[in-house]
């Protein structure tokens, strides 16, 4: 009989400490998949006072902290999971993702290098690196990214629209239009996620000192 998502919330409890702190974790994982974030963060708080050395816990935690924009706290779960796990590529990756959106460019640099020196294939890290080299100004940093990413994952609506963005901001229109009409094929809301990191076509014109040729302008407009 397969165990349900439900029966994993009504686990007995009565067990090793050791697997006391695995089922609170596993069925906070279950919480958090659920987005029930405040008995998520309860069990792994459960997991983690049982074991003050799971780092798998603090993982999770952090995770559902970085849902509820709660930055700092996921940065320092983020931080004992990988003291605790020097190599936990995820946690490094995690990290990078919150110092990205906390604006410290150079600090998710450095742990999205640890996560692809610690994973070589992972797609998502390569394309987060290229939005932060983006944010950093390093172009020529980030459009590298993005080919590695389009490169290990040829479906990769988000990165075929970053490549996209950076290429309007080089002048290098016709390439811009064959990555965003990419995106749009494989079907990605391009005019959302463009409205989402940079407002409207003027705003972005204005913070690049471009003009964007009418059809792309078109393409990033929300209809």
């Amino acid at each position: 009989m397969s165990l349900m998502k439900t029966d994993v919330i009504s686990l007995d409890l009565d067990t090793s400490i050791v697997d006391i702190a695995r089922a609170h974790n596993y069925r906070g994982f279950i919480f958090n998949e659920q987005g029930d974030l405040g008995r998520a963060i309860e069990d792994f708080n459960s997991a983690i006072e049982l074991n003050p050395n799971y780092a798998d816990a603090y993982y999770n935690r952090g995770i559902v902290y970085g849902r509820k924009n709660m930055l700092d706290d996921a940065i320092k779960d983020f931080s004992e999971a990988i003291k605790l796990k020097p190599d936990y590529a995820k946690a490094y990756y995690s990290r990078g993702a919150a110092y990205g959106y906390k604006g410290k460019y150079d600090d998710a640099i450095k742990d999205f290098d640890k996560a692809i020196e610690l994973n070589r294939h992972n797609a998502v890290a390569y394309n987060n690196r290229g939005s932060a080299y983006r944010r950093n100004g390093q172009i020529e940093e980030a459009i590298t990214d993005y080919n590695e990413a389009i490169r290990l994952k040829p479906d990769f609506i988000d990165a075929y629209n970053n490549r996209g963005l950076v290429r309007l901001q080089l002048g290098e229109s016709e390439k811009a239009k064959l990555d965003l009409s990419k995106a749009r094929f494989m079907g990605g809301d391009i005019a959302a996620a463009f409205q989402k990191i940079h407002g409207s076509v003027a705003d972005f014109e204005q913070e690049y000192g471009i003009t964007l040729p009418e059809d792309i302008a078109t393409m990033l407009t929300k209809q």
